[in-house]
This record gives C-alpha cells, structure tokens and sequence, in this order.
C-alpha cells in the first residue's frame, strides 16, 4: 500500500527525472559535437534569463561567462570545420574519443548539480557513456561512408551531423525547461 502523498517528494523525484532527461540528451548531442551542447547550454542560462537557465548549480555558472562562451564559440568553429576535411575528420573522432565523452558528462553534471552528489555523479557517469554510444555509431557511419565513397560523402554526413546536434541540443533546452515549468506547476 502507498503512503499519503508527499508533496516535497514528488517535487524531488521530478528533479531526478528533469535532470536525467535533459542531462542524457544533452550528452548525446555531445556524441556528436562535444562544445556545440555547451554553447547552447551557457547561452540558454546566459540569454535565457531564469527560464532557459538549466545549470542548476554555482559550481557550473562558468559555462554562461563571456570569456567560457568566446572560447566555447571557437572550440565549435574550430570543431564543424575540421569535421568537413575527409581524413581530418578521422583523426578528430579518435582525439574527440575523451572529449565528447567528458562534455557529456559535463552537460549532465551541469545540469544536475543541484541533486545530491551521488545523483549528480552517477547521472554524469552514464550520460557519458551515452556521449560514448553515440560517438561510436558516429564514427562507424563516417567509417562505412569513407569506405564505400572514398570520403566525398563525408563532408555532407558531417553537415547532417551538426544540424542533428544542434536540433537535439536546442530540443533538450527548451523541452527541459517546458517539462519543468509543468513539473512545477504540478507540484503547486
């Protein structure tokens, strides 16, 4: 049997999943592009104001400073054009390996660093396996498509790549703060 309804419970269970939601999306984008999630996550909590500001935690509000979004801007142009050069974008998934990774699990941290610190790192642990994923099927793509096309379709997977990033990046933000506005207002 289910004891009474807890109010500051459900509004903590909510935070877990919000945070886990957004937190695994965010590193899957990173799986693709690993600065283009963050720059869209500092410039949420930067441009967004209180409604689009998701990094939930003093130790994370680096990522909407100007100096970390100028260098996050940067990494990303650096990152989407050296992605267009065929045998370049090869070295850059094997040295991205990490990093993508690492961004993943940075975005979830971000995000929830609000929950308790075993919640924070144990969601970070697994949305950088996420990263991981879905860098490995990136990877295995851009294999098969420099092997069956000598690399001239590459460019043009790459490009489909950045928009998939950025749609999923900008999904994340925006649904992530939909589902809490209405985790919230099912709470009052």
């Amino acid at each position: 049997a289910l004891g009474p309804y807890d109010p500051a419970m459900f509004e903590q269970i909510m935070a877990v999943v919000v945070a886990a939601a957004l937190g695994l999306s965010l590193a899957a984008s990173c799986g693709l592009r690993a600065f283009l999630p963050l720059l869209v996550l500092g410039l949420a909590g930067r441009l967004g104001g209180e409604h689009l500001d998701l990094i939930q935690s003093e130790a994370f509000t680096w990522m909407k400073s100007t100096p970390a979004l100028i260098a996050l801007s940067v990494a990303v142009t650096i990152e989407v054009l050296a992605d267009k050069v065929p045998a370049l974008d090869h070295l850059l998934d094997i040295v991205q390996l990490p990093v993508r990774t690492g961004a993943g699990m940075l975005a979830a941290a971000a995000v929830a660093g609000h929950l308790p610190m075993w919640a924070t790192a144990t969601l970070a642990l697994i949305a950088g396996g996420g990263a991981l994923s879905v860098h490995a099927g990136k990877s295995a793509l851009r294999l098969t498509s420099t092997a069956t096309t000598a690399g001239t379709a590459n460019p043009l997977i790459s490009l489909g790549e950045d928009f998939a990033c950025l749609a999923l990046s900008l999904l994340s933000v925006l649904l992530g703060a939909a589902v809490i506005c209405v985790a919230l207002l099912v709470v009052v």
